[in-house]
């Protein structure tokens, strides 16, 4: 494989340099695949958002495209009726979930989960009839609830 000098012939040392690129680009394809992916953060239209709060006025939706480190989310005058289970889970560094004047009708069951860190919830000037305990099960850092509704009571 080598000619009088002792060198490659130049056909191999091309294979030996192409080979050694296909490990180097196998490589870096793995890394780059392995990597978390980050979310991509839109601060809906009808919000006003920071690195670490998001306010909402008007909202016929709770926001889910938000960074999941903001701390503060508060959702006034929105025109959604429900919280679905886990609706927040993609926000796991919430403190503080403000939920007020809203046309919010149903919280269903475990409707917070996913909120390990949450500690002020305040729930006020909305519609809803009935709540079940288990809608605020898995909060095990909070300290302080406001709830004020019509006609809620305990099912």
């Amino acid at each position: 494989m080598s000619d009088e000098g002792g060198r490659r012939p130049a056909s191999a040392a091309i294979m030996i340099y192409v080979d050694n690129w296909r490990w180097v680009t196998l490589f870096l394809l793995c890394l780059a695949r392995s990597a978390p992916a980050k979310r991509i953060f839109r601060c809906p239209a009808e919000c006003t958002c920071s690195k670490d709060s998001v306010i909402c006025v008007g909202s016929s939706f709770i926001p889910r495209t938000v960074s999941n480190d903001i701390n503060s989310l508060s959702i006034v005058n929105g025109t959604f009726p429900e919280i679905k289970e886990a609706t927040f889970s993609l926000m796991p560094s919430l403190q503080l979930l403000l939920l007020n004047s809203n046309s919010l009708s149903v919280i269903k069951d475990d409707a917070f989960s996913g909120l390990p860190h949450l500690e002020y919830l305040f729930i006020e000037g909305n519609k809803i009839g009935t709540m079940n305990k288990s809608v605020f099960r898995g909060l095990r850092d909070l300290t302080h609830l406001k709830l004020s509704c019509d006609g809620v009571g305990p099912h």
